[in-house]
């Protein structure tokens, strides 16, 4: 019915660290002041104590590629060995007005904490585009979501992204500054350069054991990451 959709929405069905967010990524873009404190409610599963996230307060929401992106935040620290549960409601809407339905399923993610607050290593909890994915804008973010706070100094180096298809680097800028920089440094968004490249490619983004986190302990990511996508052969109109 021409309904925007939820797409991914992570983390679900895993163990993770305390200190996560929670990413929801959309079919299109979104009106992103549209979206309230009660689109999405964060529960503990056993009791429904609702978790405080960035969606109340009036607390300005995160929203990433083209307001296809929303990340929401826990405002303190996830309790350990608890599961918790994303619940949608009806909305936000897109750009036509239409409004997003969860229908009789409105549970979206469920997952579990960790046993421990500190001392668990860093790792990717989702990237965007999604993976095997195609007919993507040749020009879309790349946005990585991590599950800690992460040593900003890491990202350059551990971050490449490729173009597959000609062998060549990606035309994205990996530099990790203020504007790429989300969410307490645990997501991150790399722009892309210019309209005119990675047409019709299969573009590939890869994160290295490189990554550490900005604890104590500065603990290094065990496993590296690729996530794989396809560009459209076109590009975004230009203005005559």
């Amino acid at each position: 019915d021409g309904r925007p959709l939820i797409l991914d929405a992570q983390p679900n069905a895993k163990i993770v660290d305390c200190h996560s967010v929670i990413s929801v990524y959309y079919s299109e873009s979104m009106k992103a002041k549209s979206i309230e404190n009660g689109s999405f409610l964060l529960s503990e599963k056993s009791s429904g104590t609702l978790v405080t996230t960035s969606l109340a307060n009036s607390q300005q929401p995160t929203w990433l590629m083209g307001n296809r992106l929303l990340i929401i935040e826990p405002q303190q620290p996830l309790l350990p060995s608890t599961t918790y549960q994303l619940t949608a409601a009806v909305g936000p809407v897109d750009l036509d007005g239409l409004a997003y339905d969860p229908g009789t399923s409105p549970v979206i993610i469920e997952f579990t904490t960790a046993a421990t607050v500190e001392g668990i290593p860093p790792e990717i909890l989702a990237s965007y585009p999604l993976n095997a994915s195609t007919n993507q804008p040749n020009d879309s973010q790349s946005v990585v979501v991590f599950s800690k706070q992460i040593d900003v100094t890491t990202i350059s180096i551990a971050v490449d992204l490729s173009n597959q298809t000609t062998s060549v680097p990606g035309d994205y800028d990996t530099n990790a500054g203020a504007e790429a920089r989300h969410s307490g440094d645990r997501v991150f968004s790399f722009e892309h350069q210019s309209d005119d490249s990675d047409l019709n490619a299969t573009l590939q983004l890869d994160v290295n054991t490189f990554i550490a986190d900005t604890s104590l302990l500065h603990q290094f990511m065990v496993n590296p990451y690729t996530n794989i996508w396809q560009s459209m052969d076109m590009q975004r109109p230009k203005s005559i």
